[in-house]
């Protein structure tokens, strides 16, 4: 980053001494070798690059606030105290009010945190570093004293003096209200403080610390390691670039990697107490506890008082999703540093993961008690106590809860369904949670956010923490509000799958296989993009590996990455599934609750290592995009290339693009000789060099050629069926069956067919029970997760034909894409009564009374609904 311009003024103005000179450079991280020719400017850098046993820290001339500084960051709390007996200078006090806290002396601590001179400092600083001082012990006696819960604005505004009435460029003031401010997740605020700080100080390692910190809870692994970087530009083996590299291996679910980035700043003669808390978290990541446990005990004999490792494993447990040890270990925090917020916020979080709603509540509101001015607890638990007051609708395995409005509508229809789906999905798995799953139907997408993080920034429409689901309501508006229409009982399904399979594997399942299952289960037919999408990957050799799946899921390279995954994942699933056996995948998912790694796990289940399961899925691949007909053989290119075969014209054409290596243009001449589709990319004006358009078509006498010696090639037979498929002849029936068996995943000859019959046209619905057509729809359905448009027609179709349970059943689905469709619910109700499903009727009709509350034919139908039921 480079330095601020006013600091560079500064550095070289004409009034500093050379000594002056060298020391400002020095503080503003603008330093060179020749700027280290005193101990105290080379103690300065050892101290920010954090060799903390550096034997400057001996030397003459260095000021005994840094070596008091270099024990403290080095655990060594014993000696801080001793050589800072009987001071006064109130940056000393400081470091040693740290130490008396970590050594489990609060009392003292919080005495001098507490004394006269703090409080006159941080209205009244005689200079910089008694006004940081300050600041710092007023922050640790908030952390030590319940009833300093308040007096965090005054720590801001002394912030604010110093910086305005001291010293305008000191970087070490915007750096620690940068701390301050991320510590309470005012993350805007506090990177704008990283910024100017950074541009006052580009070597400030608190700062890239810090950086690399924020990057991480957002998942931004690339920041995180150009901080990491940054950081070893100031030592090879900066203690703060390892545990920034271990903590992002642990978020990507690496423990090995994690530990070996830790393993050198472990080795140091004086290793930093937190690298032991960081490797307490990568033994929690292992689910070695006893190792864990080991690592916490190893902390807590150099700081007996501190909490800081059992909040770092704590939270990795939550990360982790072991929700017992996690309770457990943040509950020993909360015990030993009863004042410090941050403990009873993150069994508050946890508490909302795991379904605890009366135990969250009380922790965030106990943790807001603590410190009213930490965002994302201050929202959590405004959310939290809105949820308490939620109406519930409790079946056998579920509780909905839900809020007035829109989202009960939406809470009703899912209630009646969801338990057949858990008897769906348990006799899949072999499994059936030991607690009810708790479903959270919540009205918009920010305060979707708000219930899965903790901050309204995030963009999906469900998510599973185990116990608990939270799924926001289908429903068109504006993006920042809903994401669309969409099928929330298809949608639960698949969260509901991630319950089951934490549940079974104690939340220990790999991340890209407990996609992959659910992704499975969902029981629906993949996509002819998804399918085009695994094929591609398959003939270039680009589907992922096992580690690099996974990957996908959390750190994507390229924007297809993820739904890659997601395809490749399930994908996998039914390789193992025809390969080995439904048995032998359940008893790899069983397996993953002892702990054990992806390699034992698969040698356990499908006696084959990791490695050759993945070179056998390869193979199998190839076979399936062969037979799914994505690998037709000759290649159409070269098949049609045979018109150019004589003509001079074309042949030159073909021979310059080739000479210049234009394979777009060599795909756009196939795409012009009439291949449609998504296969096809027309060029844009400027991808065309000098060359003109090729001229030529593929007729129709030339495409019956062609197929009279390739009787089913797919892209030839898809070629003829979108010539023929509005004419309704004998031909165009014998090519729609031709073409669907030698690629039987696109969907083209259902849609052709539908409409033959029909039942459906590209854009309306049609009455009508043809029993040819409904095979039809009901795969167009299958495919089209955000439209009801075929379940519409469905419904329609099987009315026609007298079939009212199958004409109810697809009414109801095409209710849940669109519950606010007042026409939609209509129709559904009168299906409903027809299939004496009076039950589902009143829901329906119910729901028009609150949609067209001012049409008193709904009250009137409602009334006479429930006479029919009392009746009945």
């Amino acid at each position: 980053m480079a330095p601020s311009p006013a600091v560079v003024e500064a550095a070289a103005a004409e009034y500093l001494k050379p000594a002056e000179r060298a020391d400002f450079r020095v503080r503003h991280g603008l330093w060179s070798d020749l700027d280290l020719d005193a101990p105290s400017r080379r103690a300065a850098v050892a101290l920010n690059a954090w060799r903390l046993d550096d034997a400057v820290f001996a030397e003459n001339g260095v000021d005994p606030r840094m070596a008091v500084d270099a024990r403290l960051r080095a655990g060594r709390y014993a000696e801080v105290v001793a050589r800072t007996e009987g001071t006064d200078d109130l940056a000393m006090l400081a470091l040693r009010a740290h130490a008396l806290a970590a050594l489990g002396r609060s009392d003292e601590a919080r005495e001098i945190a507490s004394s006269e001179a703090v409080s006159q400092a941080l209205v009244s600083p005689e200079n910089a570093d008694t006004a940081l001082a300050a600041i710092e012990l007023a922050a640790l006696r908030i952390r030590l004293d319940a009833a300093q819960a308040s007096r965090y604005p005054e720590l801001l505004k002394a912030l604010a003096r110093a910086r305005q009435q001291i010293d305008r460029l000191d970087p070490r003031i915007r750096a620690l209200e940068a701390r301050l401010l991320a510590e309470r997740h005012a993350t805007g605020d506090a990177l704008k403080a990283l910024s100017e700080a950074l541009s006052l100080c580009p070597r400030d390692a608190s700062c890239w610390r810090l950086l690399g910190d924020i990057a991480l809870d957002r998942f931004d692994f690339t920041g995180a390691a150009n901080a990491s970087k940054a950081l070893r530009r100031l030592d090879p083996v900066h203690p703060h670039a390892a545990m920034l590299d271990c903590r992002s291996a642990l978020m990507q679910d690496d423990p090995t990697a994690a530990a070996a980035a830790l393993a050198p700043v472990l080795a140091l003669p004086s290793p930093p107490p937190e690298a032991i808390a960081w490797s307490a978290a990568c033994a929690a990541s292992r689910y070695d506890f006893a190792a864990m446990r080991g690592e916490l005990a190893r902390f807590d004999t150099i700081a007996p008082g501190s909490a800081e490792a059992l909040v770092v494993a704590g939270r990795q447990l939550v990360f982790d999703r072991q929700y017992a040890e996690a309770r457990e270990t943040l509950g020993l925090a909360a015990a030993r540093e009863p004042a410090w917020a941050l403990p009873r916020a993150e069994l508050g979080l946890l508490s909302m993961q795991d379904g605890r709603e009366a135990t969250a509540v009380a922790d965030l509101r106990r943790a807001v008690e603590l410190d009213p001015h930490d965002e994302r607890t201050v929202f959590t638990l405004r959310l939290a106590e809105e949820l308490a007051g939620w109406k519930r609708i409790e079946t056998a395995h579920f509780v909905i809860r839900h809020p007035d409005g829109d989202a009960a509508l939406v809470a009703r229809l899912l209630a009646g369904v969801l338990d057949q789906m858990h008897r769906e999905i348990c006799a899949r798995l072999r499994h059936e949670p030991a607690q009810k799953t708790i479903i959270d139907v919540m009205p918009d997408h920010r305060s979707f956010g708000v219930r899965i993080t903790g901050l309204p920034r995030i963009h999906t429409i469900a998510v599973c923490t185990g116990p608990t689901i939270a799924i926001e309501i289908p429903k068109e508006g504006p993006q920042q509000k809903h994401l669309g229409l969409f099928d929330p009982l298809a949608v639960l399904r698949h969260e509901y799958v991630h319950t089951v399979t934490l549940s079974m594997t104690k939340n220990r399942i790999p991340h890209w296989l407990t996609e992959a299952v659910a992704v499975a289960l969902e029981d629906t037919p993949r996509t002819f993009e998804t399918c085009q999408m695994l094929a591609t990957a398959s003939r270039r050799g680009e589907l992922f590996d096992l580690d690099g799946i996974n990957w996908a899921f959390v750190r994507p390279e390229k924007p297809t990455d993820r739904a890659m995954a997601y395809a490749q994942g399930r994908w996998m699933v039914e390789y193992a599934e025809k390969k080995f056996g439904w048995d032998a995948m359940c008893a790899l998912l069983f397996s993953y609750a002892e702990g054990i790694r992806e390699d034992e796990a698969m040698r356990r289940a499908f006696g084959v290592s990791r490695d050759e399961f993945h070179k056998g899925f390869l193979a199998w691949a190839t076979d399936e995009v062969r037979a799914w007909g994505l690998d037709p053989q000759p290649p159409l290119r070269d098949i049609t290339m045979r018109l150019v075969e004589g003509d001079d014209a074309l042949e030159n054409f073909m021979k310059d693009a080739r000479a210049k290596r234009l394979d777009a243009v060599v795909k756009a001449w196939t795409a012009s000789i009439g291949v449609p589709g998504p296969r096809a990319t027309p060029l844009r004006g400027s991808e065309w060099p000098e060359l003109p358009p090729p001229p030529v078509k593929l007729d129709d006498a030339s495409l019956r050629a062609f197929l009279a010696e390739h009787p089913q090639h797919p892209d030839l037979l898809e070629l003829l069926v979108r010539r023929v498929r509005d004419n309704d002849t004998t031909e165009t029936r014998d090519v729609l069956v031709r073409y669907a068996n030698a690629r039987p995943v696109d969907p083209l000859p259902h849609r052709a067919w539908a409409k033959l019959a029909g039942a459906a046209g590209g854009d309306g619905l049609a009455a009508g029970g043809d029993e040819q057509a409904l095979r039809h729809l009901v795969e167009l359905d299958l495919l089209s997760d955000k439209d009801n448009v075929y379940a519409l027609a469905i419904a329609r179709n099987r009315r026609a034909a007298g079939d009212a349970a199958g004409a109810s059943m697809a009414a109801e689905r095409a209710v849940r894409m669109n519950p606010f469709s007042a026409t939609v619910r209509e129709l559904a109700a009168a299906i409903a009564v027809e299939a004496e499903r009076l039950d589902l009727a009143e829901v329906h009709v119910e729901a028009l009374t609150a949609l067209e509350p001012d049409r008193d034919i709904h009250k009137r139908r409602l009334e006479r609904v429930r006479q029919m039921k009392a009746a009945k």
